[in-house]
């Protein structure tokens, strides 16, 4: 689960911020190439954890900044998050 969790939050943030997306790719780019360590790159989650780790400032919610628009979180997504299972 959180692997599609990581994999939706990426893809937002690609959408919606596609700057900061290229370049925490990059960062994530040197970070795999210092570490010797390539599976950051394949793997969502360790790179959300990395960025999430890194305390990314276009990441974090500020004052002025609109909530993640929670309409276009899937449910199975949303109930993860929230430790329940989704409705059916």
């Amino acid at each position: 689960m959180r692997s599609y969790a990581s994999r939706y939050l990426l893809e937002l943030l690609k959408q919606e911020k596609p700057e900061q997306y290229k370049q925490l790719q990059t960062g994530l780019f040197t970070k795999a190439q210092q570490s010797n360590d390539e599976t950051i790159l394949d793997n969502p989650y360790l790179q959300m954890r990395s960025i999430l780790d890194a305390k990314v400032p276009a990441l974090l919610p500020s004052a002025s900044s609109a909530a993640l628009p929670v309409d276009k979180i899937p449910s199975n997504v949303a109930a993860a998050a929230a430790g329940t299972s989704p409705a059916k």
